[in-house]
């Protein structure tokens, strides 16, 4: 009977010893829960369950999160913020207030994948424009012109883009295109708009150097007479040989082909047109305008004496 009445207190002593020990810790932060280490040390099962969450030396722990979304969908990944403020504000509010917080799991390894991609892609596309306006101005000789181009390339891509994920969300039934596609869209869409560019360009100015007689607007159209066929032809051997990855099977190779299609239809049936006329108005302003003014002063007949004699 004394040996049941000693163990009895010792256990009340250990229960207030327990309680005392969460009260303090309830003043000092907001743990959730203590457990004494006596209660750790004494149930073998318990122990093994704290092993697979705290490290050995007690200074990592694995806490986890379980959403009720997809975690690969863009509801899951937009919560990310939202529970990175709400654990740090956790972690700063608990006695152990130092330290730092890591996020691991396939939800924060999407989203720390689509800013880094996002940012790298908003620096690659500043460093390929800034290199083909530059490579474009010393070229045409000109300013407006290569910027003009700029825009309806940039124009393009964009709108095939939204297409493209239009095509992907409500067609193909994903839930948007791949990562990598918009990359490798830029480029082609880039690279081949500004060749067919150069080509019409190009052939526009060497018109109005060997017919000095012709107008911009007669210039213009012989350009576009010439090289139409030409470009169009390109444009079609290029769509269809980017379009055969549509059928392949492979999520972003079908993305690309598809980008690459209806980026080189809208450039070259639609959004050449309205810029060949922009850019021919863009031009008068610069070399069109100089040699415009030399073919007139070829034409215009001398009426001084020393150039009659």
């Amino acid at each position: 009977m004394h040996d049941a009445l000693i163990k009895l207190a010792n256990g009340v002593g250990s229960v207030r010893g327990a309680l005392n020990q969460s009260s303090r810790a309830t003043q000092t932060g907001d743990p959730g829960f203590f457990v004494p280490a006596s209660a750790i040390r004494s149930n073998p099962d318990l122990q093994q369950a704290m092993n697979n969450y705290i490290s050995a030396n007690g200074h990592t722990a694995d806490i986890r999160v379980t959403l009720k979304t997809d975690p690969y969908s863009m509801t899951a990944i937009q919560q990310m913020p939202r529970l990175e403020a709400q654990a740090q504000a956790a972690f700063a509010a608990s006695p152990i207030n130092t330290g730092e917080l890591g996020y691991t799991g396939t939800t924060p390894t999407q989203a720390a994948l689509n800013q880094l991609s996002g940012s790298d892609f908003t620096r690659m596309m500043a460093m390929i424009l800034a290199a083909i306006f530059i490579l474009l101005v010393l070229m045409l000789r000109s300013v407006l012109a290569p910027l003009y181009v700029i825009i309806s390339l940039t124009g393009t891509y964009y709108v095939t883009m939204a297409i493209l994920q239009y095509t992907a969300v409500h067609i193909m039934g994903k839930t948007g295109i791949s990562w990598t596609v918009p990359f490798f869209a830029l480029l082609l869409l880039i690279a081949l708009g500004v060749d067919y560019s150069i080509f019409l360009m190009s052939r526009f100015d060497e018109e109005l150097r060997n017919h000095p007689e012709q107008n911009i607007r007669s210039a213009m159209l012989r350009a576009m007479q010439q090289m139409g066929n030409v470009v169009f032809s390109a444009a079609a051997i290029m769509a269809g040989t980017f379009g055969s990855m549509s059928v392949s099977g492979v999520t972003t190779l079908v993305e690309i082909g598809l980008s690459v299609i209806i980026g080189l239809a809208m450039y070259a049936l639609m959004v050449l047109a309205f810029f060949v006329r922009g850019n021919r108005n863009c031009r008068k302003g610069s070399l069109l305008a100089i040699h415009e003014d030399e073919s007139k002063r070829t034409r215009t007949p001398c009426t001084d004496r020393r150039c009659r004699g």
